[in-house]
C-alpha cells in the first residue's frame, strides 16, 4: 500500500541490513537479497545476487529454481546493460546453458545459445566462451549435427589451449572426443592419447560436471569400439569419483553407461537392472530420460516387444519435442516392430534408420542397427513359425 518512492526506499534499507548482518554468509541469503535489491531499483546488486542464487541452486541440481534465477538475472541485464561486467553476464549465460542441458531441453539450449552468441563472441578467448561452446556442441550432437559439432569443438579446443586454462581444455577435449567417437574418426592409439590428456586436466582443474563427464566420454569411446571390459572399468571409476566428490549425479551417469554396456553385450537382465538403478538415483531430467530409454530397449531384447514398443513410442514423442535425437532407441524400436509381428514395417524402419545414421556419420549406431536387421532376417529364415 506504500507509494513507489517510500516502498523502494524501504526495500533498499531491508537489503542493506540483511547484507550487513550476513557478513561472509551472503550465499545463504542470496535469494532474499536478490528480491529486495530488484524491488529497490538497484539492478547492479540485483543481478549479482540473482546469479549467486542461481549458481547455488544449480550446484544442488535444483534446476527449475536455477533456471528461474538465471532468466531473471539476464532480464535485469537486458534492461540495464551497465549493471554488470560482460564477463559476469557470460558466466550467467554459460550456467543457464548447463541448466538447460541437464533439463534435457536441447532445442531450447540451441535457441538460448543463439540469443547470446554475440555477447559470447565479443568476449573472445575466455573460459565462459569455451564452456558455452561446449554446451552448444552437446546440443548439436543431440540434434545429430555431428560434423558441425566437430568443426565447432576443434576451434573451441584451440581457444582453450591458447588461453592456457586447464578446465577449458577438459571441457573442450571431452566434447570433441565424444563427437569424434561417434564419427569413428580416430584409431585407438590417437584416442587413448586424447583420453589421457582429458582425464589429467579434469582431475587437476575440472569441476564436478566435467570430471563426471570425462569418465563418461572415455567409457563411451571404449563401448563404441566394442571394448566392453575397459568401458565397464571406466564406468566403475566414475562411481568412485562420485563418492570422492560427494556428487550424486555420477551414480546416474555410471548406471546409464552400465545399462548400455550390458545391452550391447547381450546381457539384457543386467541392462534392465542398471537402468532401474539409474532411475532410482537420477537427479536430472536428462538422466531420467536415459534411464527410461535404456530400460525400454533392454526390455525389447528380453522378449517384451509389445510393451517395449509402447514405451519407446511414448519416449520418442517427448524426445522429439526436446530435440533429443541421439538416444539409441531407433534400432530397438525397429526390432520391437518386427518382434511384435509388424515385420515389413520394422524392416523398413531399420533401413531408414541405417540410412540416417550413415548420413550423419554415426558409425557405430549404423553398424548396430545393421546387426539388428541381420538378426531379424536370420530369425525369419531359421524360425519354426510363419513370419
Amino acid at each position: 500500500s506504500l507509494l513507489t518512492g517510500p516502498r523502494v526506499a524501504l526495500h533498499l534499507k531491508i537489503a542493506e541490513e540483511i547484507e550487513r548482518r550476513s557478513g561472509n554468509r551472503l550465499i545463504e541469503v542470496a535469494e532474499q537479497l536478490a528480491h529486495h535489491y530488484d524491488l529497490a531499483a538497484r539492478p547492479d546488486k540485483a543481478f549479482t545476487y540473482l546469479v549467486l542464487a542461481a549458481d547455488k541452486s544449480l550446484d544442488i541440481y535444483s534446476l527449475e529454481q536455477a533456471e528461474h534465477y538465471f532468466l531473471r538475472a539476464l532480464t535485469v541485464w537486458e534492461n540495464h546493460k551497465s549493471c554488470s561486467h560482460r564477463s559476469f553476464v557470460a558466466h550467467a549465460v554459460g550456467r543457464l546453458l548447463e541448466t538447460t542441458l541437464l533439463k534435457n531441453e536441447f532445442g531450447q539450449l540451441g535457441r538460448r545459445y543463439e540469443q547470446y552468441q554475440s555477447l559470447l563472441s565479443e568476449l573472445g578467448a575466455s573460459r565462459d566462451f569455451v564452456l558455452a561452446s561446449c554446451y552448444q556442441a552437446n546440443a548439436m550432437t543431440q540434434r545429430l549435427e555431428f560434423r558441425a559439432a566437430d568443426v565447432l569443438m576443434t576451434k573451441t579446443l584451440a581457444v582453450a589451449e591458447h588461453i592456457g586454462d586447464g578446465q577449458s581444455r577438459a571441457y573442450a577435449r571431452g566434447v570433441l572426443l565424444f563427437v569424434r567417437t561417434v564419427r569413428g574418426i580416430d584409431p585407438l592409439e590417437s584416442a587413448e592419447e586424447m583420453k589421457a590428456k582429458l582425464l589429467d586436466d579434469s582431475r587437476r582443474f575440472g569441476d564436478s560436471y566435467i570430471r563426471n563427464w570425462s569418465f563418461w566420454f572415455v567409457a563411451w569411446d571404449y563401448m563404441y569400439r566394442g571394448l566392453m571390459k575397459e568401458a565397464r572399468e571406466t564406468a566403475l571409476q566414475l562411481i568412485e569419483t562420485g563418492k570422492e566428490l560427494n556428487d550424486p549425479r555420477a551414480f546416474g551417469l555410471a548406471n546409464w553407461l552400465l545399462a548400455w554396456i550390458s545391452i550391447l553385450a547381450d546381457r539384457y537382465d543386467d541392462g534392465v537392472s542398471y537402468a532401474e538403478e539409474c532411475l532410482r538415483v537420477a537427479i536430472t531430467p536428462l538422466d531420467v530420460s536415459n534411464g527410461e530409454a535404456t530400460k525400454a530397449i533392454a526390455g525389447v531384447f528380453q522378449g517384451r516387444a509389445r510393451e517395449g514398443l509402447a514405451q519407446l513410442d511414448a519416449l520418442t514423442v517427448d524426445m522429439e519435442r526436446l530435440e533429443n535425437r541421439y538416444n539409441g532407441t531407433a534400432g530397438a524400436r525397429g526390432a520391437a516392430l518386427a518382434l511384435s509381428g509388424r515385420l515389413a514395417e520394422g524392416i523398413r524402419f531399420l533401413k531408414r534408420t541405417i540410412a540416417l545414421f550413415d548420413d550423419v556419420e554415426d558409425r557405430t549406431n549404423a553398424a548396430w542397427t545393421r546387426i539388428i536387421l541381420a538378426e531379424v532376417y536370420l530369425q525369419i529364415l531359421s524360425g519354426d513359425e510363419r513370419p
